[in-house]
């Protein structure tokens, strides 16, 4: 090969590399960056299930311009302290780099609140968002700039199940409270007694840090009340073993228990549970509203309901 052929096919290859660098910066260009925040009030089983189904959902369906970036500095968890629930909240509601935040469990949404964050606020795994007031009387988020799923009935719906399985007549409630709604849930379970008839017993215990603890709240409530059968709301604050030794408590006094939760406590030895919403429907919902905010939508104006079928898993 002469010098002036060993040159020209220099010339064509830097080119080509040239040509193919601009191409990448022009495609980057092109791509939209939306950063994630993750925020929840303490690591839980549920969140982590349903944080992974929701990235793998987003990985999907997001349209092929996004770059959607679950940055490190966003993920905050509060260690299921409340005190330190609301320093993350006032971190994340500044943090500059933080497009939208996606928030679990119990509280945290009311730290983002106080701490006037201006982000888009999607909230997942929340008990009952119309007594939590987080809802007006419509259904509509009393802040525009935040989304939840308002499970509505669905309380009455596992009660009415439960107690046609088991036929009850002293029905024990453990209650992770996120304010101060916990009367207005028991109050309605008592409606249900009263049509059924059956009482209801609910307990409260709490650890050195003011956190609803549900050992001491069975051991309360078996302490002075003699229940025929439990009703247990989400496990927050337990991990999958700690879950695991609480859910043989009453197993060892044969008290058949129902889980809010689903099929996951079932798996872990709860006697029933309706599982007519799985931590996936959950995900996919709310990534689908990911995609109406990035674009655009306001996040208060989306919908809050979602069609359930009771499905009872044993």
């Amino acid at each position: 090969m002469t010098l002036k052929n060993r040159t020209f096919k220099t010339i064509i290859i830097i080119s080509l590399f040239i040509i193919s660098g601009l191409s990448n910066n022009l495609y980057s260009a092109d791509k939209r960056r939306i950063n994630v925040a993750f925020f929840e009030a303490g690591e839980s089983p549920t969140h982590s299930l349903l944080r992974s189904e929701f990235k793998r959902t987003l990985s999907i369906i997001s349209p092929e311009n996004f770059d959607i970036v679950f940055i490190p500095t966003g993920f905050k968890t509060g260690g299921w302290n409340k005190d330190s629930c609301q320093v993350l909240a006032r971190q994340l509601s500044v943090q500059p780099d933080i497009d939208i935040i996606i928030t679990f469990g119990p509280w945290v949404v009311e730290n983002l609140m106080e701490a006037k964050c201006q982000k888009p606020i999607i909230a997942m795994h929340r008990v009952d968002p119309a007594n939590e007031g987080l809802l007006n009387p419509e259904s509509i988020p009393i802040i525009n700039n935040l989304t939840i799923l308002d499970r509505e009935g669905k309380i009455e719906q596992d009660i009415f199940s439960f107690h046609e399985m088991v036929g009850f007549k002293k029905l024990g409630v453990l209650y992770f409270p996120s304010n101060n709604e916990q009367e207005k849930i028991i109050s309605r379970i008592k409606q249900i007694g009263n049509q059924l008839d059956f009482e209801v017993f609910s307990a409260e215990g709490y650890d050195n840090q003011g956190t609803y603890a549900f050992f001491k709240a069975y051991n309360n409530l078996k302490a002075n009340n003699d229940i025929d059968a439990l009703y247990l709301f989400p496990l927050w604050g337990l991990d999958v073993h700690k879950i695991k030794e609480f859910i043989k408590l009453p197993n060892r006094a044969k008290i058949p228990t129902f889980s809010y939760e689903g099929m996951a406590p079932v798996q872990r030895g709860v006697l029933a549970s309706n599982a007519s919403l799985s931590y996936i429907s959950e995900a996919y919902y709310n990534a689908y509203k990911f995609i109406k905010i990035v674009n655009g939508a306001k996040p208060s104006s989306l919908s809050t309901k979602l069609p359930e079928r009771p499905t009872m898993v044993i």
